[in-house]
Formats: C-alpha cells, sequence, structure tokens
C-alpha cells in the first residue's frame, strides 16, 4: 500500500512559476487537462517541424562576409601558426 502525504493544491501563483521556464521554451500549459489538486500540470503536444537542411546555393556569394574576415581566413589556410589579437 503506498501512502501520500496530503500536499495543498497548486496555486495559480505557483503554477505560473513552475510552467514560466517551458512556456520561455515555446511549450504550451494546457490547463484544462491540468489538475491542481494533484498537483500535476500538463502541456499541449509540441509538434516539431522538419530539419531544414541548409541551400548549397544560399552560402556562396552571399555577401554577409566582411573584408576582414576572408582576408583572415585565407591567411589562416596558408599560415597555419597561432595568431594573437592586435591590441
Amino acid at each position: 500500500m503506498r501512502v501520500e502525504a496530503a500536499l495543498p493544491a497548486l496555486t495559480h501563483h505557483e503554477i505560473l512559476r513552475l510552467v514560466e521556464p517551458f512556456v520561455r521554451a515555446g511549450h504550451r500549459p494546457d490547463l484544462a487537462a491540468s489538475d491542481r489538486t494533484r498537483r500535476r500540470i500538463v502541456f499541449h503536444p509540441q509538434v516539431l517541424g522538419p530539419v531544414p537542411t541548409p541551400d548549397p546555393q544560399a552560402g556562396s556569394g552571399s555577401g554577409t562576409e566582411s573584408e576582414s574576415e576572408s582576408e583572415y581566413e585565407s591567411e589562416s589556410e596558408s599560415d597555419p601558426g597561432p595568431r594573437t589579437a592586435a591590441p
């Protein structure tokens, strides 16, 4: 026989505090399915979409790379030694 200690029902303040990190991560609480007296919070199922694949044509010639980054990359390919930042 399992004996459980009688805990008070969750208050709305406790529910808000408990669900806050999950809501920030994109989860939605299902308050209708949750049970405050049993201290049970239910979340709506999260539908995950397909993982986007990178477009091979988007990376070439996009123009988002700065001149200093492209210089560093070309120098680092020919000179594999360690580099330090200039003051």
